[in-house]
């Protein structure tokens, strides 16, 4: 038993790890690419955001619990970044927390809990006129997360409303 008690703990750093480089590497491989737009929004780009929003002790305590965004914009219908987008999905621990169908545009919301928190969200959406992944990390509230959408930034105007009032769905 204390044998598979250390293999996990051993483990489970690597796990983590895993889950949040099967993004970075595809953050990576469309980084500085020609029709596409990246965005990495640092702890210390979120610590200067702290001082736009101090009265407001809401978005202070989201924005205060995000450790990193990053965004990959795709500014055409590529097949290959839908394909890519999916077999990062698989690579990680997601969970399917909710789907949205809205004229040709598909919008799916992903969540990886730690300890029922989450600590990871990924909103991938695409379709005919864009294609686009939203990743941010931290201790994130999920009912709060839609405000970031205020500020901005390429990409996060998709993140209005809280994506577990659509239609809940398995993974597909």
């Amino acid at each position: 038993m204390k044998k598979i008690m250390f293999s996990l703990l051993v483990a489970l750093p690597l796990m983590m790890a895993a889950q949040q480089k099967s993004f970075m590497n595809f953050f990576e491989r469309y980084s500085g690419k020609d029709g596409f737009t990246t965005v990495d929004i640092t702890p210390g780009m979120l610590r200067m955001m702290l001082n736009f929003v101090e009265e407001d002790e809401e978005m202070s305590g989201l924005i205060g619990n995000i450790s990193g965004i990053r965004i990959v914009v795709c500014h055409f219908y590529d097949k290959d970044f839908v394909e890519a987008m999916d077999k990062m999905i698989d690579k990680a621990p997601y969970q399917l927390i909710s789907t949205i169908n809205e004229s040709g545009q598909q919008t799916k919301f992903f969540n990886i809990e730690k300890n029922k928190k989450t600590t990871e969200f990924l909103m991938v959406s695409y379709g005919r006129s864009e294609n686009l992944v939203v990743n941010i990390t931290g201790d994130i509230d999920v009912n709060k997360i839609s405000r970031l959408s205020q500020f901005n930034i390429n990409g996060m105007d998709k993140m209005h409303g809280d994506p577990r009032d659509s239609v809940m769905v398995g993974r597909q």
